[in-house]
């Protein structure tokens, strides 16, 4: 049975767009008082970026296991997919 948003670009999508929702309610709710270009400059030159990204993927884990448990497995694969894709960045970063 074809069960229901179980394509690996829904997956991939939520997984790419959750982590800048998580970066931009930390941004809210601790650094509301400077523009939002300003606190980018300012986690950049404190090299706190990547870190920050790496606390902001772990919502991926919450969205994958919710696709595991409802059944959606191609949704789940894409999750994995951004999860790694962000991996990538951290590590570019790293890098740098």
């Amino acid at each position: 049975m074809k069960t229901r948003f179980d394509h690996l670009l829904i997956g991939a999508a939520l997984g790419l767009v959750a982590p800048v929702i998580v970066l931009l309610i930390f941004y809210v709710i601790r650094y509301s008082h400077i523009s939002f270009g300003r606190f980018l400059q300012m986690v950049n030159m404190e090299g706190t970026f990547s870190p920050r990204i790496s606390l902001c993927v772990i919502v991926n884990l919450l969205i994958f296991y919710l696709f595991i448990w409802t059944n959606r497995y191609y949704s789940a694969r894409g999750v994995i997919l951004a999860t790694f894709v962000y991996a990538g960045l951290v590590i570019y970063l790293k890098v740098l």
